[in-house]
């Protein structure tokens, strides 16, 4: 019995079952549990590989829509800059990647950014055959400066390129009004003084993603040759398009602008003649030119207007001042009527105190009324005091 009872143990442990037991054991559930094997691994793979495709999707977008606001930022400096230089694309090139640093500095070497932004932007360049960035001048067009450029309008460093003319944009306008363009609006480009001094500026980024083997997912998606933005899907980078309009602070001047480079004049505004016209309906361009004063010479166009505005705002002055007077003698009669109120209310006070001390008990402290002296003629204010036996 003992050596029944140890048997089958023993050989249990040792991986296997009695004879006995196995003959028991039908063909059927055996090839059932082998078919069931590594089932659970395949689910495993299947719900694994989803988790990992969404949550790399998350870390993308996350990663774009900060560089998206980053270079938003970027693009603002470089507009920022811009206006108050005349829209000068060597100022829009420097600042917009002055304004990138942040991107490539890092905890450790803070001061290698730059070299770090200049490596990259090398690199993307290198991969693309195009630059990495690019920036259109969306507006002033060629047109508008066909339009609103000024003759004698000359900008230091840029005296060779048409100038608009950014002094007195009310005025201009009511002027154009008063010429005969509908709504102020020029015969060539369409825009108004206001719009034909606002700069718009388009960014095309091309942004590179985290994992590599995104490109691979963007490559099939673009198309060389086709355009900015295709051109960078076509090479794994996704391009990123931002755009803002800010309005100039200085004389716009027509820089030349390549047709392939960082700063861009707009595609559609390619091969159009800067030369400006005289302003005015087609019918009115042999018709005397609208000046706007920006020189001593121009300035002097319009004293008639300011010295009528100057004599306008001197009788308005004078007319305050005069108003002024009036309240001011009025205040003084009021208070001259308080004072003399205030001192004969005075002298009664002090009347009434000095009948009360001399019928009270402290009348041997006072002297004799004749030699009590009014506040405003005698050298002290109120009765005088004598010590007994002094």
């Amino acid at each position: 019995m003992v050596t029944l009872s140890v048997l089958p143990l023993a050989h249990i442990r040792q991986g296997g079952l009695p004879h006995c037991a196995a003959r028991h054991i039908p063909d059927t559930a055996r090839r059932g549990r082998m078919s069931q094997q590594g089932a659970g691994t395949a689910e495993f793979l299947l719900a694994g590989s989803a988790l990992l495709v969404l949550g790399w999707a998350g870390i993308e977008t996350l990663h774009w829509h900060s560089m998206r606001h980053m270079l938003s930022m970027a693009l603002h400096e470089a507009a920022r800059a811009a206006i108050v230089n005349h829209g000068n694309p060597a100022v829009i090139e420097r600042a917009f990647e002055h304004a990138l640093l942040p991107l490539y500095a890092t905890h450790a070497h803070a001061s290698h950014a730059r070299t770090n932004l200049e490596a990259a932007l090398a690199r993307r360049q290198r991969i693309m055959a195009a630059p990495a960035w690019q920036i259109e001048i969306l507006s002033p067009t060629p047109a508008v400066f066909q339009d609103f450029a000024e003759r004698g309008l000359r900008v230091a460093g840029a005296e060779a390129h048409p100038a608009i003319n950014n002094n007195y944009l009310a005025r201009q306008h009511d002027l154009r009004l008063a010429q005969g363009w509908p709504e102020g609006r020029s015969p060539a480009s369409g825009q108004t003084t206001l719009q034909a001094n606002t700069l718009t500026l388009r960014l095309n980024y091309s942004h590179a993603p985290l994992t590599p083997w995104a490109a691979h997912i963007l490559r099939p998606l673009g198309k060389k040759n086709g355009g900015y933005a295709p051109h960078a899907l076509a090479h794994g980078y996704v391009p990123i398009v931002r755009e803002i309009s800010l309005v100039m602070h200085t004389h716009p001047v027509a820089w030349p602008l390549p047709r392939a480079g960082k700063v861009v004049a707009h595609s559609g505004s390619a091969g159009t003649s800067l030369q400006p016209h005289v302003g005015g309906l087609p019918s009115q361009r042999h018709a005397r030119p609208l000046r706007f004063p920006h020189t001593d010479t121009g300035r002097k166009q319009t004293v008639g207007g300011t010295q009528a505005m100057a004599s306008s705002a001197h009788a308005s002055a004078a007319a305050a001042w005069h108003d002024a007077a009036s309240g001011q003698a009025a205040a003084a009669s009021a208070f001259s009527e308080a004072q003399g109120a205030a001192s004969t209310e005075s002298k009664m006070l002090l009347e009434k105190t000095r009948r009360g001390i001399a019928d009270g008990p402290l009348r041997q402290w006072v002297a004799p009324a004749s030699r009590v002296q009014d506040a405003e003629t005698g050298p002290q204010a109120g009765p005088s005091c004598r010590i007994p036996g002094a």
